[in-house]
């Protein structure tokens, strides 16, 4: 199991109404929730930008939990989201952390659009 920590922001942008924001944790937050996490690894390798990081159960036990708690401790609003490892597809890992993107499905092709044999 992979798990990815989104920090969430409400913004009022008119009387009655709330924006959320939702990101990574590599966005605006206090130094209190990015000092758990901030000295991982950096990727050594150039990474998609239509990827997400989510932590592996050694980086969640040694980065994720501490990073929790620094959330509640600030009350800092976030959600944990969790996928299963064979629901994904991994570009880049390292002990503490994964890189993946969503599986790609078997798309239709477009009509007019001639299929390679």
């Amino acid at each position: 199991m992979y798990r990815r920590i989104e920090l969430i922001f409400h913004f009022p942008i008119q009387e009655g109404s709330i924006n959320d924001m939702i990101h990574g944790l590599c966005g605006v937050s206090n130094e209190d929730v990015s000092d758990p996490w901030i000295k991982m690894n950096s990727p050594r390798k150039s990474i998609n930008k239509n990827v997400r990081f989510y932590f592996t159960e050694a980086g969640w036990e040694k980065f994720g939990r501490n990073t929790v708690a620094a959330c509640i401790r600030t009350q800092q609003k976030y959600r944990v989201l969790a996928v299963e490892e064979h629901d994904v597809d991994v570009i880049y890992k390292d002990e503490f952390q994964v890189c993946i993107r969503p599986k790609r499905k078997d798309r239709p092709r477009k009509p007019g659009l001639k299929q390679e044999s």
